[in-house]
C-alpha cells in the first residue's frame, strides 16, 4: 500500500516540531537563545513594558567584511546619498511646475474637414511671389529652339532647317 497524506497531517507534524523547538518559551526568546549559540552578533531595544521594538542581527563574517571594506562602503554610501539628493531635487522641481497638456480634438473622418472644402487658399496651393507676378505680366512667347523672346517656334527662321 501507498500512504495517503492529508494537508492536516502535514500541519500537525509541523506544529509538533514547532512546539518541541520552543520548549515552552516564547518564539522571540527561542530566537535569542539560538542567536547566542550561533556565529551572530545581535542587539535589541525594548520599550517601557519590556517588549522588543528593534532587533539587530548580523553574522560575524558580515561584520568582518564590513570592517575590512569600510572605505568602499563609505564611498558607496556617499554615492547613494548624492543620487538621493538629486532625485529629491528633481522630484521637487517636477512637483512645483504645473503640467500644461493640450487636449487635441480627434477627427474621426477620412475626408477633408468641412471648413477647408470651400477654402480657395489651401495649404497645398502655392502663392506666387511678387517678382513672379511681374514676370508673368511682361513675359511673351519664347522660341523653343533659341529661347529668344519675340518669336515662337512657328515663326522662327531656323524652324525649317
Amino acid at each position: 500500500g501507498s500512504v495517503i497524506t492529508k494537508l492536516q497531517d502535514i500541519y500537525n507534524a509541523y506544529k509538533k516540531l514547532y512546539h518541541e523547538y520552543l520548549q515552552g518559551k516564547m518564539p522571540i526568546q527561542a530566537l535569542l537563545d539560538d542567536l547566542k549559540k550561533g556565529p551572530f552578533e545581535y542587539d535589541f531595544i525594548c520599550d517601557l513594558e519590556g517588549l522588543i521594538m528593534h532587533l539587530f542581527i548580523s553574522h560575524n563574517q558580515s561584520i568582518e567584511l564590513t570592517q575590512g571594506a569600510h572605505s568602499v562602503l563609505k564611498q558607496y554610501i556617499q554615492i547613494v546619498l548624492q543620487q538621493t539628493r538629486a532625485h529629491n531635487k528633481l522630484s521637487k522641481i517636477i512637483k512645483e511646475q504645473p503640467m500644461h497638456l493640450l487636449d487635441p480634438t480627434v477627427a474621426h473622418t477620412r475626408k477633408r474637414p468641412i471648413e477647408s472644402r470651400n477654402n480657395t487658399q489651401t495649404s497645398t496651393q502655392r502663392i506666387p511671389l511678387a517678382f513672379e507676378l511681374e514676370e508673368s505680366k511682361t513675359t511673351s512667347r519664347k522660341c523653343d529652339i533659341y529661347y529668344n523672346i519675340g518669336h515662337n517656334s512657328r515663326t522662327c527662321s531656323s524652324h525649317d532647317l
